[in-house]
């Protein structure tokens, strides 16, 4: 006879109560009442979000993507449907021949309203030093927002460690992707020897205070934001030259490196086909550049060199 699935849950939600009340997304989510996908790979954070939003009562749904990255992965289905009917929830496969990628998960699920991932403290940690790793600026030190569009990160707030008791808890057998162990990819690396080591030095828990760190980036970043919407719109249609001269380097590289977004509304793609204003935008700060009485290590830090590279590239 099969395991009743009501009863599963109603053990889940009793069982996971601690976590629950350390994620108010979930709860948000639930009264939205709105269907939510979670992107379930079979590894222990996307089983225990699969878990712990049905028993925060969002309607969920489980989907698992195999990209035939590596070989067997078509077994790790079968993790993933073990789990829902344990919770009650359905599940669902789809095979795609693409590769990884940015917003992966949402062109998955094309047409959900809300897609859940399982990114933990551990994953914001280790962004925000690739992040760093990449010289990156505020916006890349803000790392992953928990929720942009239709991409919602409930769990940003437990560690690796917790979607492992969760699993554990509820007798779930979680798949162990190899590709985890290997430290020739640099998350890995960050993982299993960077982070390990300052945290040794630093005798605390750095992820825990990388975290909190994005955080306050997220914030003071969409103040940059909006006051580079606010320069920008009093720098004139097009913007001239003396207005762009007078910003502060902060505010003009901001304008450089998000001018897809101010002008495209982020519709501009990854090789730099651009609103023509964005262009301009970027000629124009050039020539700002130019009119204004600066060392060149600050000509460089304001990342103007590469617009004409980029116009040429176009």
């Amino acid at each position: 006879m099969g395991r009743d699935p009501a009863v599963s849950l109603a053990s889940a939600r009793s069982s996971l109560g601690s976590w629950l009340d350390r994620l108010p997304l979930l709860e948000a989510l639930a009264a939205e009442g709105a269907a939510a996908i979670v992107a379930c790979s079979g590894g222990a954070d996307s089983l225990a979000l699969l878990a712990l939003a049905a028993a925060a009562g969002v309607s969920v749904i489980a989907v698992h993507v195999d990209h035939g990255l590596r070989p067997g992965s078509d077994a790790d289905y079968s993790v993933v449907a073990a789990a829902a009917a344990r919770l009650g929830v359905a599940a669902t496969m789809s095979r795609v021949a693409i590769a990884p990628g940015p917003n992966l998960e949402a062109r998955a699920a094309a047409g959900a309203s809300t897609v859940l991932v399982g990114h933990t403290a551990d994953d914001q940690a280790e962004t925000v030093l690739l992040n760093l790793l990449r010289g990156s600026a505020t916006a890349g030190l803000a790392a992953m927002p928990a929720r942009h569009g239709t991409i919602v990160r409930p769990i940003l707030a437990i560690h690796r460690r917790d979607t492992l008791e969760v699993c554990a808890r509820l007798g779930f057998a979680p798949v162990v992707d190899p590709m985890n162990g290997e430290t020739r990819f640099r998350r890995v690396w960050l993982r299993r020897e960077v982070l390990p080591l300052l945290e040794a030095g630093a005798s605390r828990d750095l992820r825990a205070l990388l975290t909190r760190q994005a955080e306050v980036m997220r914030d003071e970043s969409a103040l940059l934001d909006a006051l580079a919407s606010r320069a920008l719109a009093r720098a004139g249609d097009p913007p001239g030259v003396r207005e762009l001269s007078a910003l502060e380097p902060a505010v003009a590289r901001l304008l450089h490196h998000r001018a897809q977004n101010l002008f495209c509304d982020g519709a501009c793609d990854r090789r730099h086909r651009r609103d023509e204003r964005c262009l301009g935008l970027g000629q124009q700060l050039r020539e700002a550049v130019a009119a204004r009485p600066l060392g060149v290590g600050e000509v460089l830090d304001l990342g103007l060199a590469d617009v004409s590279h980029r116009r040429r590239g176009r």
